[in-house]
């Protein structure tokens, strides 16, 4: 998988040029989508409204997944239903086990990784593309 110009880090942390994003306390994760047809997966984060995360930080960011072989989701637990939209971490996993949904490495260490991301209530969603594009502000 190839990021066009950003690379994740420790967990949750988006880094582009020389800006940090934490996208655990400072965004909310308001929708994931794939389209099967086009082989697309797109995720929508927007700048949460509180205090921590600062105005001068984009409003939103899409990360486009182009070339979509595997999207893997998981629920989330129902009692923890206000935690949908906070990341709990974001980083990669080797494929060899494509149904595990837990754990996983910081950086990406090599292309054949997918991409995981698990919220704080659990539930999650695995990607493996060829290429994911950042769109701040979209």
């Amino acid at each position: 998988m190839i990021f066009d110009g950003f690379i994740f880090k420790n967990g949750y942390v988006l880094v582009v040029g020389n800006n940090e994003y934490d996208l655990h306390n400072d965004y909310d994760w308001v929708d994931c989508s794939f389209d099967s047809d086009e082989a697309c997966a797109r995720i929508l984060l927007r700048r949460s409204s509180g205090d921590g995360a600062g105005r001068s930080q984009p409003a939103s960011f899409e990360l486009q997944f182009c070339g979509v072989t595997r999207f893997i989701s998981r629920e989330g637990d129902p009692a923890l239903a206000s935690d949908s939209q906070t990341a709990a971490f974001v980083g990669f996993l080797f494929p060899d086990n494509v149904e595990c949904m837990d754990g996983y490495l910081d950086e990406q260490t090599e292309e054949g990784q997918d991409f995981i991301v698990c919220m704080e209530d659990s539930s999650a969603f695995k990607i493996h593309a060829a290429e994911v594009i950042l769109n701040p502000g979209a």
